[in-house]
């Protein structure tokens, strides 16, 4: 008896539809797996930019909190209100400093040069187009 079973048992589990059955599961059973995966991937991925996010917000959030201590001083204010507004306080004189002008001959120079360097740059472009029958 025990062989006939056997025997049944074994004609059913080698039976087409039955592998036929078992290759469906296994490819069902895999694409979930798969996505499984991919999701996984995904998450990952998201959270690796969440973690770049938040340290870039935490730094910012240290700056701005140093500022506001800075500004949350006289001394603080003041100097904020100098670099800003370019104020003086009563009593305080401003100095402004220019540059040396150029000497006459070295401006007539630089004249003349930017204006061969342009005649020859329009005469090169004349030339180009020229030869398109532009």
């Amino acid at each position: 008896m025990k062989r006939r079973n056997r025997s049944s048992l074994y004609s059913i589990l080698s039976s087409p539809f039955t592998l036929i059955a078992a290759v469906i599961v296994f490819i069902v059973l895999a694409r979930a797996a798969w996505s499984i995966h991919e999701k996984a991937r995904e998450s990952s991925l998201r959270l690796e930019v969440a973690t770049a996010e938040l340290a870039r917000l935490q730094s910012s959030q240290a700056e701005l909190g140093a500022r506001v201590d800075q500004l949350s001083t006289p001394a603080g204010i003041r100097f904020q209100i100098r670099e800003r507004y370019h104020a003086v306080e009563p009593g305080e004189q401003v100095a402004v400093i220019v540059d040396s002008l150029p000497s006459a001959s070295g401006t007539a120079a630089a004249i003349n040069a930017a204006s061969t360097t342009g005649a020859q740059g329009s005469s090169w472009w004349r030339n180009v187009l020229h030869a398109f029958g532009l």
